[in-house]
């Protein structure tokens, strides 16, 4: 995963999708812990460094994290008492290029990134114009 790909991914995916602060604060959190790790497909989070670095209670914890499922942005496995839970982050530039068809480039400088394989459900026409139109909003208010 390529950190920057995924959170300029992951911005330009909720111009499109609406997600609760603490599932967008659990999403961040993840991705650093992550990072922290170097990258593993799946990592464990202690309850207990998440709730420190999010200040999330234990019930939005479940909260935001069933959220992010829901949406198919993680793969979360149970933990138990001797063992931490574990995390898949599922990447959402593999999804974003999903939904503008792949083009190999386009104008906002966004490669594809073939390396991602999993199904998705395809995007209707509406959504993918709504996606673009958010974009260029987006990048007009950019002040660079």
């Amino acid at each position: 995963m390529n950190y920057m790909k995924e959170l300029n991914a992951f911005r330009n995916w909720l111009l499109l999708h609406k997600l609760s602060s603490g599932s967008i604060l659990l999403w961040h959190t993840l991705m650093s812990i992550n990072n922290m790790a170097g990258w593993k497909t799946k990592f464990n989070a202690n309850n207990t460094v998440i709730y420190q670095l999010t200040g999330l209670t234990k019930n939005n914890l479940i909260t935001a994290r069933k959220q992010l499922q829901e949406h198919d942005l993680i793969v979360y496995y149970k933990g138990n008492k001797s063992r931490a839970p574990v995390y898949q982050m599922v990447s959402v530039n593999g999804k974003m290029n999903q939904m503008k068809g792949c083009q190999s480039q386009d104008q906002y400088n966004a490669p594809c990134d073939n390396s991602f394989q999993a199904p998705f459900e395809e995007v209707n026409k509406y959504q993918r114009q709504k996606f673009l139109q958010n974009l260029r909003l987006l990048n007009k208010t950019m002040p660079f």
